[in-house]
């Protein structure tokens, strides 16, 4: 992962996470998510569940996420909502087709959590470079002009999955339903 980190990130003067500094997330069930062709790693994405709070200082540049430990996070269960902070989505950026399987593989997981109730408030990330931030605005996120990052290059987006109807949050936004529906007929008892 660090490898192919850091190989994506110079590109855009970037720089990949260190293992030591990435391997307390990765041991987290469903953080982190791997695309692999031929029995090589080619892309993932890392999908941080965190409190409001955290995620707004994550945001304005008041935390890393490597400064957290793993118990500060949240949790993916549908007791209390959550905000969840996309930390990296890599792969070749010459690849495009892995690029677009890739957000694929993040929209059917964000279905899954959908399914299981999990209520996302926000999904947030930050970006510096052209691609990053053309990626955001074609996910649908709004760009927080509200929200001052640390630094001059790097803006912070939002999306509100409950709230945004596009190909992202369609699927999400039906699975919740389907959840709440089910456990509706349970209460009755049916």
């Amino acid at each position: 992962m660090y490898e192919l980190g850091e190989r994506v990130m110079s590109r855009s003067g970037g720089f990949g996470i260190p293992p030591e500094k990435l391997d307390p997330f990765l041991r987290i069930p469903e953080v982190a998510h791997f695309l692999y062709r031929q029995g090589k790693l080619v892309g993932y994405f890392t999908l941080v569940p965190l409190n409001h709070e955290i995620m707004l200082k994550r945001l304005r540049g008041e935390v890393r996420i490597t400064q957290l430990k793993p118990e500060d996070l949240e949790e993916f269960d549908p007791e209390h909502p959550i905000d969840c902070f996309v930390w990296e989505l890599i792969t070749n950026p010459d690849d495009k087709h892995l690029a677009a399987y890739l957000i694929q593989k993040l929209q059917r997981f964000i279905h899954t959590l959908g399914k299981r109730g999990v209520r996302i408030e926000s999904i947030c990330a930050t970006a510096t470079s052209p691609e990053g931030i053309n990626l955001c605005r074609r996910l649908g996120m709004r760009r927080m002009t509200e929200i001052q990052t640390p630094y001059k290059q790097e803006r912070a987006f939002e999306m509100r999955p409950m709230e945004t109807k596009n190909w992202l949050t369609r699927n999400y936004q039906q699975g919740l339903k389907s959840y709440q529906l089910k456990l509706e007929r349970l209460n009755r008892g049916y």
